[in-house]
């Protein structure tokens, strides 16, 4: 509830505060496509990622999770404005060539196995946590990533005895004896090659991380929970407008937002706040539905005719109906 409170209170200064002249001429709804930020979120917010960690594994504990730390650190250091929400990540291993005894580990239903690489990730989570800051962080170990083990194996070139190798991968289990059965392979120069040649290219990290924005008195507000309260307002129209105008405002970041706030302005007529969020989307195919239909309300009938044809060419069917109201000669309006 307090989360509401505060979101409601925000939008309505926001709105207060960004008024703007109104010109006159509105989209049709039958122009405006809106899209869906939150499956696009790789952009806005949230960022995937891989450490390889052929060389990480040599060393010990503490310099496996410096460099793992390091990296993701890095890379989410491009979002100074936000917070991380949650982080995942996936080791991927393979085999060590002795016995191990399954265990669990990490969240609920994570697979993994006692082992020599994987105990080392044991205070990765903590680490992170404290570097970072994360809300919740999960770490899930595959021992022995096979279907990898089988791709690498595939694309070299020099494996001695690879087809034989590839239909052992393929065709005995794990629990059959394959690891033995490889290691019988060319007196074991094949076991070796896989070592040497594809077991460094299969051992990484794959992580993903999630932000929000902090607001004052610890609240958290994400886009995903903005577009998730526009749906459950989207048949009571100005309500459902005002969260996607928000959720630009909010998260400028995404572009997908962004080009959704500036369709919620053409609806409203209020051309001149739509130029204002595609300025900098010339370019960006995203928007070229949009741009089109900005420049039908300003008279432009050429730029608005590329953009839409533009558009047309991505199969959004918003443009087909926009540009068969410009060629019946809809009136528009100059500001």
């Amino acid at each position: 509830m307090k989360r509401f409170l505060f979101l409601f209170a925000l939008m309505c200064t926001l709105t207060v505060q960004a008024q703007s002249p109104v010109v006159k001429g509105c989209a049709e709804p039958a122009w405006i496509h809106f899209l869906d930020p939150v499956a696009a979120m790789g952009e806005g917010q949230k960022v995937t990622g891989t450490v390889m960690l052929s060389d990480g594994l040599k060393g010990s504990a503490s310099q496996l999770n410096a460099i793992i730390a390091d990296e993701i650190q890095r890379q989410l250091g491009r979002f100074p404005s936000l917070s991380v929400s949650t982080v995942d990540i996936i080791f991927y291993d393979t085999p060590s060539g002795n016995s191990r005894r399954n265990t669990r580990s990490g969240r609920s239903g994570s697979r993994v196995r006692s082992h020599s690489n994987g105990s080392k990730l044991n205070g990765l989570r903590q680490m992170l946590m404290e570097r970072l800051g994360a809300e919740s962080i999960t770490l899930t170990v595959v021992p022995e990533d096979w279907e990898t083990i089988i791709r690498v194996t595939e694309e070299q070139s020099d494996i001695r005895l690879k087809q034989a190798a590839l239909d052992i991968m393929r065709n005995v289990g794990v629990q059959q004896g394959r690891e033995q059965q490889l290691k019988a392979l060319a007196g074991g120069e094949t076991w070796r090659q896989l070592q040497q040649q594809v077991f460094p290219q299969v051992q990484r990290l794959d992580y993903k991380a999630s932000f929000v924005r902090q607001f004052a008195g610890g609240v958290a507000v994400t886009l995903e929970g903005l577009y998730a309260t526009a749906r459950s307002h989207q048949n009571t129209g100005n309500d459902y407008y005002d969260i996607i105008d928000l959720a630009a405002r909010l998260f400028p970041e995404s572009v997908e937002a962004v080009v959704n706030a500036a369709g919620v302005a053409l609806l409203r007529g209020d051309v001149q706040k739509a130029a204002d969020y595609l300025q900098a989307l010339q370019k960006d195919c995203r928007a070229y539905l949009h741009i089109g239909v900005m420049y039908m309300l300003r008279g432009d009938r050429t730029r608005a005719e590329v953009f839409l044809r533009m558009a047309e060419t991505q199969g959004i069917p918003e443009a087909v109906a926009a540009l068969r109201a410009l060629h019946d000669g809809i009136p528009v309006w100059s500001e």
